[in-house]
């Protein structure tokens, strides 16, 4: 795509293909999608304008040629086209802040025939969009004006043809060029296409090469790029420890308090359990100091000097009485063994 904003220039150029590269961020159905205000593709608009009219071309032919594109376009080796072959290349003309709707239809007539001259039968349609507003919030209420195009090669053709930064990187590439040698080559043909946009149309619809001194951005290099990223990362992983390291002291700060507090209960019973012992003692040392535990200890020591000759005459009573008793019966039985004997006696003189 290509971006002419504000009163300044900046221009790109961006192919598509079916499968849309690696990510799938570069897909001819997205593409397409957006410009024509497709279902599901124009989420990011308010009020997206639907029906949206061609100001040249047709898109059912320009479907068509890519299509035909795809299917039948075989490179100088005789290969067919990948899926993520380029088959189509799309650009923007955007207007800057302060354009009227009169100034913005003679640009667009302007850009067309522009457009017609510099890719001939490759442009298959334009087309112009006015349903979006700035997004700086003090331009919020101005129409972002701009137009769309699309080209496709025919099949004789490579995508380069109608792609300068590619067909010098490609030039390079055959030229045995290191990786450098091609970014280079690209970039170079990409500056010398905005002069060329700059002194064609740029100056004409009152356009800027370049963006102010002091509006520029700092642009990076890959390999800056990567390890901002990379810093980006480490410092987000950093917060994110950070943040688990904090929830981990602010729980061990609770457990420490809760700690605390048991360990004050904890003492604070030991101080009562020790003035209770205390207290006892006391108790204990004024009972062994009174009377009435005087005259107990001497009842009972007198009670253990009692029992033992009270003990000794319980028993020898016991004992009189036992044997006594083993006397009594032991004439009982005599007695009655006697009388048996004289029964018998008596007995046998009278059979006689």
């Amino acid at each position: 795509m290509i971006y002419i904003i504000m009163a300044y220039q900046f221009a790109h150029i961006y192919t598509y293909s079916k499968s849309g590269g690696k990510k799938g961020d570069f897909k001819v159905s997205g593409c397409l999608g957006e410009a024509f205000r497709d279902d599901g593709f124009c989420d990011h608009i308010t009020n997206p304008e639907k029906n949206v009219s061609l100001a040249f071309g047709d898109r059912a032919a320009a479907e068509k040629a890519i299509q035909n594109y795809e299917d039948n376009f075989k490179d100088s080796r005789g290969h067919k086209l990948r899926k993520d072959g380029k088959a189509l290349v799309a650009g923007v003309f955007s207007y800057p802040p302060g354009t009227t709707e009169e100034m913005f239809q003679e640009r667009t007539e302007y850009l067309i025939k522009w457009l017609k001259k510099e890719y001939g039968s490759g442009l298959r349609c334009v087309l112009s969009h006015k349903d979006e507003n700035f997004k700086q919030k003090e331009l919020s209420d101005q129409i972002h004006y701009h137009t769309h195009f699309f080209v496709v090669p025919e099949i004789t053709e490579n995508i380069d043809k109608y792609h300068p930064g590619i067909a010098a990187k490609k030039k390079a590439r055959a030229d045995k060029k290191n990786k450098l040698g091609e970014d280079l080559a690209y970039k170079w043909a990409m500056g010398d296409w905005q002069d060329k946009i700059n002194k064609e149309l740029g100056q004409l619809f009152g356009l800027d090469r370049e963006r102010p001194e002091e509006q520029k951005e700092k642009r990076l290099s890959r390999r800056e790029y990567k390890i901002l990223a990379a810093a980006e990362a480490i410092k987000d992983t950093c917060k994110e420890k950070e943040n688990i390291l904090n929830d981990k002291m602010s729980k061990t700060l609770e457990w420490e308090k809760s700690i605390a507090k048991q360990s004050a209960y904890l003492q604070e019973k030991e101080k009562q359990l020790q003035r209770r012992e205390k207290e006892f003692e006391t108790e204990i040392k004024n009972i062994k100091n009174s009377p009435v535990y005087n005259f107990a200890a001497a009842v009972f020591n007198e009670i253990k000097t009692i029992i033992p000759e009270l003990h000794k005459k319980v028993l020898d009573t016991v004992l009189k009485n036992v044997e006594k008793i083993k006397i009594d019966v032991a004439s009982e039985h005599m007695a009655k063994k006697g009388f048996a004997s004289q029964t018998q006696e008596k007995d046998s003189k009278q059979q006689q």
